[in-house]
C-alpha cells in the first residue's frame, strides 16, 4: 500500500525536488548530516531525518530486506512523494466539511486505487468531427455529400475539416461548485461555497480561453485564499464578482470585462450575515 500510494502521488506536478543526501556519520565538529535539507516546496521543507524515518517505515511495511538497487529506488520515490503529496492534500481540503476524517481517508485510498479509462494512442483515434457552419460560403450541401464518386477517380483526397462555427450567439460556461474551507482565529472553520459561470460573447472567445483554464483557476483560488476574514465569512456577491474578474484579468488581460457570473454563494460552518442589499 505504501509504494502504491507513493507512485500515485507522483502524478502531481509543480514542486521542486532538491536531491537525495545519503545518511552518514557526522564528522567530528561538523554539521549534523540528518539535518540536511533534501527536498523543499513552496510551503514545507524536508530534512534527511524525515526521509530516513519514512524509508524505515517502508522497510517495515515491506517485511523483507531490500537490495541496494531497491533501496535507492525507494529513497528516490519517497523523496519525490514528500513534495508532490502536497498538491493532493490541497485538493482534498476542498471536500465537504460533513465528511468525517475516516471517510476522507477512505476516499483518498479509493482515489489512489481507481483506474480510469485508458486513452488510446493518437494514431489509433478516429478523426474528430468539426461542426460545419451551414451558412459558410464553402459549406458542402448535404445532398452533394452523398453523390457517388466518378469512375475516373482512383483515390479520394484527404478530407479537409470544415471551419468551426463563429456564431455570434453568447456562450455560457458553467463551472463545478467550488467549496473552499478556511479556519479563522476566534471564529473557527468556515466554508465558502461558490457557483461560478462565465458569459462569453461568442463561441470563438470561449474556445480561445479554454486553453487558459489552469491560469483562470489559479487566479480564482489565489484571490479567494487572500480574502480578509470579513469578506470571506460575510461575502458580498458584487464585491466577489469584481474581485474575481480583476484577478483573472491581471493574469489574462484578454479576458472579457464583466464576464464573471456568481449564481450561487453560501458560507457554511457558522452563521454568516447576509450583506445588505442582497
Amino acid at each position: 500500500m505504501f509504494m502504491r500510494t507513493v507512485c500515485a502521488c507522483l502524478l502531481a506536478t509543480g514542486l521542486t525536488t532538491i536531491g537525495v543526501t545519503p545518511a552518514g556519520a557526522a564528522e567530528p565538529g561538523g554539521p549534523d548530516p540528518t539535518a540536511a535539507i533534501v527536498a523543499e516546496s513552496s510551503n514545507f521543507r524536508y530534512r534527511q531525518r524525515d526521509l530516513d524515518a519514512l524509508v524505515a517505515i517502508a522497510h517495515r511495511h515491506a517485511g523483507t530486506t531490500l537490495n541496494r538497487h531497491e533501496e535507492d529506488q525507494l529513497r528516490t520515490t519517497v523523496l519525490s512523494a514528500l513534495t508532490v503529496r502536497e498538491s493532493l492534500r490541497e485538493v482534498l481540503a476542498l471536500l465537504p466539511s460533513s465528511l468525517t476524517p475516516q471517510a476522507r481517508d477512505q476516499l483518498t485510498l479509493d482515489l489512489l486505487d481507481f483506474e480510469g479509462e485508458a486513452v488510446p494512442p493518437a494514431s489509433t483515434r478516429p478523426p474528430a468531427l468539426t461542426p460545419q457552419n451551414p451558412n459558410a460560403p464553402d459549406a458542402v450541401p448535404a445532398d452533394a455529400a452523398a453523390t457517388p464518386a466518378t469512375a475516373a477517380a482512383t483515390e479520394a483526397p484527404a478530407a479537409t475539416p470544415a471551419p468551426a462555427s463563429t456564431s455570434g450567439d453568447p456562450i455560457l460556461v458553467r463551472l463545478p461548485p467550488l467549496a473552499l474551507p478556511r479556519t479563522f482565529p476566534g471564529i473557527g472553520k468556515r466554508t465558502l461555497v461558490l457557483g461560478l459561470a462565465f458569459n462569453f460573447s461568442n463561441e470563438a472567445t470561449a474556445t480561445a480561453l479554454q486553453e487558459q483554464a489552469p491560469i483562470i483557476q489559479d487566479a480564482i483560488l489565489g484571490y479567494l485564499h487572500g480574502l480578509p476574514v470579513e469578506a470571506f465569512t460575510q461575502p458580498s456577491q458584487p464585491a466577489l464578482k469584481q474581485g474575481i474578474d480583476a484577478a483573472i484579468r491581471s493574469k489574462i488581460p484578454a479576458f472579457p470585462v464583466d464576464a464573471v457570473l456568481i449564481p450561487e454563494l453560501e458560507v457554511t460552518g457558522g452563521e454568516a450575515k447576509k450583506p445588505a442589499g442582497e
